[in-house]
């Protein structure tokens, strides 16, 4: 009887250790406010026109995925991923391809961008945040991403911005400006990124240069279909 009566209580301990142990873990969710604004599904679609070159590139939502990221045994969070491909309507460009994926973790919005020639990925970037949302005026982070030194600022807010004859508001103006190491075949290079970012459309605007892989855009929204 004894011996029920210890064996009953060890598991009680034990259970009681294991929901404790269970319970210590912390996890963290997304804003509900950056979800409901950002979380694109395929169908999601933007047509930009590179003002520089008169170019026109789209760009469309092909996934969308949640994570949850073990960070260690005692700390988690959630994470959306959304890929996006784009295509170049140019015909001299039509054996590049490019990739953008989003991550939206907590209140964070993290973008990657790479190039892929011949199978190969020759150019990557790893912006990390792009931005914090709700949006804050203003807004600074410096650190290492995958490969890059960056230092990342939201300038200002606007409550309208035009383009392409569309009124947007609550527009947060972000720039990341860095410095891209040397790294196996990809040659150092810095770049000075800026985006014009807000709920309603995601990025409505995009300035990008990269002077020494000669990268310059200056994509400005022509149309969009937003899928949430």
């Amino acid at each position: 009887m004894r011996n029920c009566f210890l064996a009953c209580v060890a598991f009680a301990i034990a259970a009681t250790f294991h929901a404790c142990k269970k319970d210590s873990v912390q996890n963290t969710p997304i804003n509900p406010a950056l979800q409901a604004a950002f979380n694109y599904k395929p169908g999601t679609f933007w047509i930009y026109k590179d003002s520089i070159s008169g170019l026109v590139d789209s760009f469309f939502v092909t996934n969308n995925y949640t994570n949850k990221v073990s960070q260690s045994s005692t700390y988690t969070y959630d994470e959306i991923g959304i890929d996006i491909t784009q295509y170049s309507i140019s015909p001299v460009r039509n054996t590049d391809t490019q990739y953008w994926v989003y991550y939206y973790a907590g209140n964070n919005i993290t973008m990657l961008y790479n190039e892929k020639r011949g199978g190969n990925t020759i150019i990557e970037y790893n912006y990390s945040p792009i931005v914090n949302y709700p949006f804050v005026n203003p807004i600074s982070f410096t650190g290492n991403g995958l490969y890059l030194a960056i230092d990342t600022s939201t300038i200002y807010l606007l409550n309208s911005f035009s383009v392409s004859s569309q009124s947007f508001t609550n527009v947060a103006l972000v720039n990341h400006r860095g410095t891209q190491p040397q790294h196996n075949l990809i040659p150092q290079f810095s770049f000075s990124d800026w985006f014009y970012i807000c709920p309603e459309a995601g990025i409505v605007k995009m300035r990008l240069y990269h002077p020494e892989d000669s990268l310059y855009r200056v994509w400005e929204l022509q149309r969009y279909n937003i899928k949430l």
